[in-house]
């Protein structure tokens, strides 16, 4: 951050001290996500936690949760192809055997195989939690974050 607020004074040193400020302001608001993070994993540490997609992994880490669904699943639906039909398999038993807690799931994608996964999680009566891989209009990115903690937080009972 520091780096990036001394390249920004230099190319612009007429607004060196709105650089500044700035850069203090996103500080302490990366500081205060970090311990919202830290707070939640208190009670998310270890959490078997299923994903369609490999979207949420750092922040799912960052609360440490573990995910339970194979890797192989992730990885084809973000390839937008399909999982090998023991793979699919293997994902559908991490909710219904009640090893995933809760399903994370992107939002702006879809098919077969990931509604199939969503269904199962209903079905399951798991909580989902959407998840997007962009930023959504009208947020900026801490409050965005902030978001997804809070969903996490509030389909886990916390």
């Amino acid at each position: 951050m520091d780096a990036i607020v001394a390249d920004f004074r230099r190319a612009d040193a007429a607004h060196a001290t709105l650089f500044e400020e700035r850069g203090a302001t996103l500080k302490r608001k990366i500081a205060a996500l970090q311990a919202s993070e830290l707070n939640l994993s208190g009670v998310t540490t270890g959490v078997g936690v299923a994903i369609t997609e490999p979207v949420p992994n750092y922040v799912l880490a960052a609360i440490g949760m573990k995910v339970v669904t194979p890797i192989a699943f992730s990885a084809a639906i973000e390839q937008g192809t399909d999982a090998p039909a023991a793979v699919l398999e293997q994902t559908l038993s991490t909710l219904s055997s009640g090893e995933a807690k809760l399903l994370v799931y992107n939002v702006q994608t879809s098919g077969p195989q990931s509604d199939a996964v969503l269904a199962a999680a209903k079905k399951a009566g798991i909580p989902a939690v959407p998840v997007s891989e962009t930023l959504p209009p009208g947020f900026d990115y801490i409050t965005w974050q902030r978001g997804v903690l809070a969903t996490i937080a509030q389909a886990l009972g916390h």
